[in-house]
Order: structure tokens, then C-alpha cells, then sequence
């Protein structure tokens, strides 16, 4: 015979575990959001989901993963290609939660003052377009220089000169058969360093062009290798 202490009891302890739980759920989306980090806050939402359902993750979740997936592939292929042409600290790559940035220096690409791609920028520009023929989505390509003014017949400013180099990267990649609706090209002439143009090895550092990739999903399937 069950008393009505002991279903008390048994209630008190099924109440006291489903409020255990809400509590757990909600000091890790507390967590996640506090931390402003997409990674943690899709692998809480991921984890929780999988904790209490057995329906597959939501698709926002589920892309998320595929496009950093993809992210973490590009980067080891991008630093496998600099790494075999020695290129050092001239292309640096930052991978980033929702999409990968790559720095090229201008002494990889062009001459300085110039806007012509020099004949050592086509080899990693098409290697470059190899590994970005397996995604969908967004490439902004941003041209930058150093803060000493130029003025010649060609640029009348930083930004003429800026543009005209994020436009050179941009045709050639679309040469090597990449979409066309999927670039952006921006001039940021001297705005944007990333470095104070104190020296002449800081205004070298500033002279750049800044490639961010960011995919929606793996459409292709198969990236290829540099």
C-alpha cells in the first residue's frame, strides 16, 4: 500500500530532478552566451540537443559544423601551401569561428607602388583558387598599403592603389574559374593597419591584401589538394 508520504516523496524527487536539469540547461546557454564565442555556444546547443533528444540537430547547428569542417580544411591546406613554398610570415592565416582570414603580403604579389601581379604571386594565386573551388559562399578581398601618400599617373591616392590590387587578386582568382558573384573587393588604402607605420618593417606589414573566406555549406564535397 502506498502511503500519500511516500507519493510525496516520489513527486518531491521527480520535481526536484527536472528542476536539477532546467538548472543545468540554463547555466550552459548562460555560459555560452556570456562568452560571446560561437564555438562554445554551438557545441552547448549541440551537446544539450543530443542530451535530451533523439531527433538529428537542428540545421543551423548542423551547418555550422560542415562550414567550420570545411574552415579547418582550407586553413591546413593554405599553411600546407605556405609552408612548401616557404613563404613564412608573407601569407598568414587566422581561422576564425565563422570564417578564415588570409593575409598576403604585397612582396609575395606585387612591386611596390604597383598593381601588376608579379610572376611569383600566379603560382600561390592558383594554388589558392584550387582550394577555394570546393566552397559556396563569400569572398571579400581587401586591398591595404602603408600611410606614405602616393600620387603618380597610374593612383592619385592610397585608395586607387588599394583597389586596383584587391581588384588584380580577384580577376585572376575568377580566371582560374571561380564564381564571380561570390567576390567582394574593397580599397582600405592606409585606414585599416595592423600595425603602427612607425618604421619601414611596420609599413611593410600593412602593406597587404586581406582574402576572408566565409563559406554557407560544403556544396562540392571534395576540396583539392595544394
Amino acid at each position: 500500500m502506498i502511503t500519500n508520504h511516500q507519493t510525496d516523496t516520489q513527486t518531491f524527487h521527480v520535481s526536484w530532478g527536472d528542476l536539477v536539469t532546467l538548472l543545468m540547461v540554463f547555466f550552459v546557454y548562460l555560459f555560452a552566451i556570456s562568452d560571446i564565442n560561437v564555438d562554445k555556444f554551438m557545441t552547448a546547443q549541440a551537446s544539450i540537443h543530443q542530451e535530451f533528444s533523439n531527433q538529428p540537430l537542428p540545421s543551423e547547428v548542423s551547418n555550422y559544423f560542415k562550414q567550420h569542417e570545411l574552415l579547418e580544411t582550407m586553413n591546413e591546406q593554405i599553411q600546407e601551401l605556405s609552408l612548401h613554398h616557404q613563404l613564412g610570415d608573407q601569407v598568414v592565416v587566422d581561422l576564425l569561428s565563422d570564417r578564415l582570414e588570409i593575409q598576403l603580403k604585397d612582396q609575395v604579389l606585387f612591386e611596390l607602388g604597383q598593381a601588376n601581379l608579379h610572376q611569383n604571386a600566379f603560382q600561390i594565386l592558383k594554388k589558392l583558387g584550387w582550394v577555394f573551388s570546393g566552397l559556396e559562399g563569400q569572398i571579400m578581398v581587401v586591398g591595404h598599403t602603408d600611410n606614405i601618400p602616393i600620387q603618380t599617373d597610374t593612383f592619385s591616392s592610397n585608395w586607387e592603389l588599394s583597389s586596383a590590387r584587391a581588384e588584380a587578386v580577384v580577376h585572376y582568382l575568377i580566371d582560374q574559374g571561380l564564381n564571380p558573384e561570390m567576390f567582394t573587393v574593397i580599397g582600405a588604402g592606409e585606414y585599416q593597419p595592423i600595425v603602427t607605420n612607425d618604421s619601414q618593417e611596420n609599413q611593410a606589414k600593412n602593406r597587404r591584401v586581406t582574402i576572408i573566406i566565409k563559406p554557407n555549406v560544403v556544396s562540392k564535397g571534395v576540396l583539392h589538394n595544394v
